[in-house]
C-alpha cells in the first residue's frame, strides 16, 4: 500500500487529456503567415524575420507550394561555414523540412503533442500556407485563459 501512484478518476484524466476546453487552431487568432519566396535574397529574409521578431519563415516556391522552414539558426550556420552569402538566394541556405501541415479545425489537445517534438506547424487551407503556430502561441492561449493573480494562485 502506498507505492503505486493514485489512478485518477475519469472526469479528473478527461480534464487532463484537454486541458485546452475543446478549443482549436481558430481559435488562436494567429496572424496571417509571412512567407518568403525562395529566390528572395537571405537578406530580405533576416530583414523580414527581424521586423517581425520571427525566428522561422515559411519558404515558397515559384509555384507557391511550401518549400519548408528557413530558420535563424540555418541563416546562421549557413553563413558562418561560408556556403551562402546574405545576397544569396533564401534557397541557398538548407530548410527546416520536417515540417507538419495541419488545419485550422484541428483540436489544441491534438496539435500539443506535434509542438512537444517540433517548434512550429504549418497550418494550411486549401493548399495554402495560412498561419504558422508554435509552442508560444500555445502557451500564450493558455494563459489567456487563466486568470494569474499577484501571488501567483490560478484561477480559472
Amino acid at each position: 500500500k502506498g507505492f503505486l501512484p493514485r489512478k485518477p478518476s475519469n472526469t479528473e484524466n478527461e480534464t487532463e487529456r484537454d486541458r485546452f476546453s475543446g478549443a482549436t487552431i481558430s481559435d488562436l487568432k494567429l496572424m496571417k503567415a509571412v512567407t518568403i519566396q525562395e529566390e528572395e535574397p537571405i537578406s530580405a529574409a533576416i530583414h523580414i524575420m527581424s521586423q517581425n521578431g520571427f525566428s522561422q519563415l515559411p519558404v515558397l516556391s515559384s509555384s507557391g507550394s511550401l518549400k519548408g522552414l528557413l530558420t535563424l539558426d540555418s541563416i546562421n550556420s549557413a553563413l558562418n561555414k561560408g556556403s551562402a552569402s546574405i545576397s544569396d538566394a533564401v534557397s541557398k541556405v538548407p530548410l527546416h523540412e520536417q515540417k507538419v501541415e495541419v488545419t485550422p479545425d484541428m483540436k489544441l489537445n491534438s496539435l500539443s503533442p506535434i509542438l512537444d517534438k517540433l517548434s512550429s506547424a504549418v497550418v494550411k487551407e486549401n493548399g495554402k500556407c495560412i498561419h504558422v503556430v508554435t509552442k508560444m502561441d500555445l502557451l500564450n492561449w493558455l494563459l489567456n485563459k487563466t486568470q494569474i493573480t499577484v501571488n501567483g494562485s490560478v484561477k480559472s
